[in-house]
C-alpha cells in the first residue's frame, strides 16, 4: 500500500481523539504490504461508546484505486488491511 486514501470512524458525535484515526492508520499502513488497525488506537472504549461510534474503515490505494476495508458495525474489531490480489 503506497498510500491511504481515507480512513475514519463512524460516530454520532466527534472529538479530537477520534479525528486522529486517519493519521494513525496512515502511519501504521503506508508503505506496508499489510497492517492491523483498530479504533481503540485513538480512543478508549468508553469514548467510542459515549460518541455512539458504530464502525470504522481504512481505504488503501491498491493498483491505483482506493479499496474500502470496513469493520462492519463492530467498532471494537481489529481490521486486517491489505490489497487483495
Amino acid at each position: 500500500m503506497k498510500e491511504i486514501a481515507d480512513a475514519g470512524i463512524y460516530c454520532d458525535t466527534f472529538n479530537s481523539h477520534i479525528g486522529r484515526f486517519y493519521s494513525v492508520a496512515e502511519k501504521k499502513c503506508k508503505g506496508k504490504v499489510a497492517c492491523r488497525v483498530s479504533a481503540t488506537m485513538v480512543a478508549t472504549r468508553r469514548e467510542l461508546l459515549q460518541h455512539r461510534c458504530t464502525g470504522f474503515f481504512v481505504a488503501p490505494v491498491c493498483r491505483g484505486t482506493p479499496e474500502n476495508v470496513e469493520s462492519r458495525y463492530d467498532v471494537f474489531k481489529t481490521l486486517f488491511v491489505s490489497c487483495k490480489k
